[in-house]
């Protein structure tokens, strides 16, 4: 019976001891739906902190889906999309705990074409940036959410413009 009794109180912790959340909706004049979040808040020094927690979600005034993206204690988590009105994916990145950039990455422009795309593992790893007759453009290297490496930039012809070499968010090298 003691064991049936904690049991139940754990479940009923595990169900309801985390933040106190709540949902907001904002609508557009016309009354469709524009935008719903859950978030709590959290003291910080003194004033009340608004902090996202779980999916937030957004619709142009048609009604198709704009972004959805989850969070946790305020931080992306998961799966972040954005599409066009036109409802093609525009944008689909994926984010770890601790909201930095992790996985594939991928922006397409309105007929959903490819225009970017990369891999990066905790905020590290090349960005590919292509130009709209699919040649690269750009090649951009990332480190901890920063660039950090090698930065080239190509003509449509695929032709180097130029180079240059950053360290943690700065040039590394005279321009």
């Amino acid at each position: 019976m003691a064991m049936r009794i904690f049991s139940l109180m754990l479940l009923t912790c595990l169900a309801g001891c985390g933040p106190d959340l709540q949902k907001t909706r904002s609508h557009y004049e016309s009354g469709m739906l524009k935008s719903e979040s859950s978030y709590y808040f959290q003291n910080h020094n003194g004033s009340h902190e608004q902090i996202l927690h779980g999916k937030h979600t957004t619709w142009y005034p048609n009604g198709k889906p704009h972004t959805e993206s989850f969070y946790v204690d305020g931080k992306l988590n998961g799966t972040a999309t954005n599409w066009w009105p036109n409802g093609i994916v525009r944008i689909r990145n994926h984010f770890n705990q601790n909201g930095l950039v992790d996985g594939e990455q991928s922006v397409y422009d309105i007929q959903g074409h490819l225009l970017k795309s990369y891999r990066m593992t905790n905020g590290t790893g090349t960005e590919y940036i292509f130009h709209d007759n699919g040649t690269l453009k750009y090649e951009i290297n990332w480190q901890n959410g920063v660039r950090h490496g090698f930065f080239k930039h190509y003509d449509r012809s695929g032709n180097l413009k130029e180079a240059r070499n950053f360290k943690n968010g700065s040039p590394a090298d005279p321009e």
